[in-house]
């Protein structure tokens, strides 16, 4: 996959979705999209994207939109500057830490596991 032209640190997830409406990377700094490509995945309910990281920042939240408006929030486990070796191989799957339910405050996720993601970092030699 072929990080971001625009800035040098993409974050490339996987997703284990079934319909997801949309994604979003949020930090302390700023909110990016994520964009999906639906063909890289040759594995049913997995679906593959990347999105920007613009700021050094610790703070990531991974966000997954549903359309019955219970979300699901991963806290990426990344350091602010993750250009060392070991953050472009993939992460272990990882189950969201928040679900965020229309009107109501983000609370712990329950342990089930009806979702997962793992991600690694990419990024362009200058």
């Amino acid at each position: 996959m072929e990080a971001a032209k625009k800035l040098p640190l993409s974050a490339v997830f996987f997703a284990m979705l079934a319909a997801v409406v949309g994604t979003v990377i949020g930090t302390d700094r700023n909110v990016m999209p994520a964009d999906w490509n639906e063909h890289q995945s040759q594995h049913p309910g997995v679906r593959v994207g990347t999105v920007d990281l613009a700021f050094r920042t610790s703070q990531r939240l991974f966000v997954l939109k549903f359309p019955n408006n219970e979300d699901r929030i991963f806290r990426l486990r990344l350091p602010a500057n993750p250009m060392k070796e070991k953050y472009r191989e993939w992460s272990q799957w990882q189950k969201p830490d928040f679900v965020a339910k229309a009107g109501e405050q983000p609370s712990r996720a329950s342990g089930g596991s009806d979702y997962q993601v793992r991600y690694k970092v990419e990024y362009q030699d200058r």
